[in-house]
């Protein structure tokens, strides 16, 4: 019983830290792809003007950005490792229906 236990537990604990990593990765490849593609338009001076001129709504933004992000795609690379893409998939997508639903 306790082998079967271990040896569950331990894929889990794999697909856990797999999923964080792949979320780590994804997240840097997004910031480098941002500031590539700030580089090319010119727009590096825009990033300043909006760090210089942070209003105290920005903040809010700022702080739902930072931890939303990650935990939402750390959620759904976890959904795909223990009950499928599939199955992950079709849960994910009555989100807008909902969130414009609480917006409302």
């Amino acid at each position: 019983m306790n082998n079967t236990i271990a040896g569950t537990s331990g894929d889990a604990v794999s697909l856990v830290v797999t999923a964080a990593l792949i979320t780590a990765f994804n997240a840097l490849t997004v910031i480098l792809a941002l500031m590539l593609w700030n580089g090319v338009l010119g727009k590096f001076g825009e990033l300043g003007r909006t760090l210089k001129e942070f209003h105290p709504c920005s903040k809010w933004f700022f702080l739902a950005s930072i931890f939303g992000g990650p935990i939402v795609i750390l959620g759904s690379f976890m959904a795909m490792g223990f009950i499928g893409g599939a199955f992950a998939a079709v849960t994910a997508l009555p989100y807008p229906v909902i969130g414009s639903i609480l917006a409302y």
